[in-house]
């Protein structure tokens, strides 16, 4: 599986036209309520899970005030166990974004000055932090099962930049060609890296192969849509989240290995964060989270008196996190 982070509160969150195909709600939708359990911290003001791995380890981030600038990470073993970190120099904002099948995690801290540095937590505890040469701030998103991480960075010419982290350490920037601006937020096993790019006609999403090559997207027979991948499976099926410039709502997406793209639209608003091995789509919609099964099947989430449900991570064993 490929575990990300929530990809969609980044640099523009907050029906279907012509010939491409959408998916509505047409009946009574199950319901999973009973088998959520609740995981906040132990004393904590805020919990924020980001991903769940195969084995059902949870990783995230926690608060125990209500201050901006403070935060922790954690992992949450398939037992309960929480165990909390912090990135050296990270003081006191570290977060958790992704997490893979053997328990490494990245994702960000924040120094003194509020520069964002990357960090790698080795299933042993140990941390290990990385910057991008040339780069103000760098944040990981995604880690894959090879222990390779993707995510973007501010360049020192104050735009943003696509990077890889190998398993060995070295790194390396990337741009998606003519690109203004290039955001990777999720890789898959063999190292296909999603994400999603800027330039003068808007935004639009792209999936760059182990090579090094890239092939861009959008949505077909819409116009002016901005499109945000947010995951990207094994076989290098992509799900994510595109928004109509034109009444500025929001539409779930999945893009199989063809490039064919079919739009999810459970309600008003429908996100799509993340996707499993089989093609199973977690996200939300109209408050509540979803799992949209291959065969069409879809579970409503709806924690037990919660106003509001996000799923957000996914793993093959159908275990969702949010």
């Amino acid at each position: 599986m490929q575990a990300t982070g929530t990809t969609m509160a980044r640099h523009w969150l907050g029906s279907a036209l012509g010939a491409f195909a959408a998916l509505a709600v047409a009946r009574q939708a199950a319901s999973a309520d009973a088998g959520m359990r609740n995981i906040d911290f132990p004393g904590s003001y805020t919990t924020r899970p980001n991903a769940i791995n195969d084995h059902g380890v949870v990783a995230g981030s926690y608060a125990q005030t209500a201050a901006p600038d403070e935060g922790h990470g954690f992992i949450r073993t398939k037992d309960g166990v929480f165990v909390s970190f912090d990135a050296p120099g990270g003081k006191g904002r570290t977060g958790a974004e992704a997490i893979n099948a053997s328990g490494s995690v990245t994702g960000i801290y924040a120094d003194k000055s509020q520069h964002d540095h990357g960090f790698v937590r080795d299933a042993d505890g140990t941390i290990t932090t990385f910057d991008a040469p040339d780069a103000s701030d760098i944040l990981p998103f995604a880690i894959n099962d090879r222990g390779a991480i993707t995510g973007y960075a501010i360049g020192d010419d104050h735009h943003y930049h696509g990077f890889l982290r190998t398993s060995r350490g070295k790194l390396s920037s990337f741009d998606v060609p003519d690109a203004d601006d290039t955001y990777a937020v999720a890789i898959n096993r063999d190292g296909a890296i999603t994400g999603d790019y800027d330039d003068s006609d808007g935004t639009h999403g792209f999936v760059r192969d182990p090579g090094g090559s890239y092939t861009t997207f959008d949505i077909p027979d819409v116009n002016d849509a901005a499109v945000a991948p947010a995951a990207i499976n094994a076989s290098g099926e992509i799900a994510g989240t595109w928004q109509s410039t034109d009444n500025y709502t929001f539409h779930g997406f999945v893009r199989t290995v063809d490039g064919t793209i079919t739009t999810l639209s459970l309600g008003s608003n429908t996100y799509a964060t993340a996707i499993d091995d089989s093609g199973a789509i977690a996200g939300y919609y109209d408050s509540q989270g979803f799992v949209l099964a291959p065969d069409g099947d879809i579970t409503a989430l709806n924690y037990p008196g919660a106003n509001e449900t996000f799923a957000v991570s996914i793993a093959a064993t159908g275990a969702v996190t949010g």
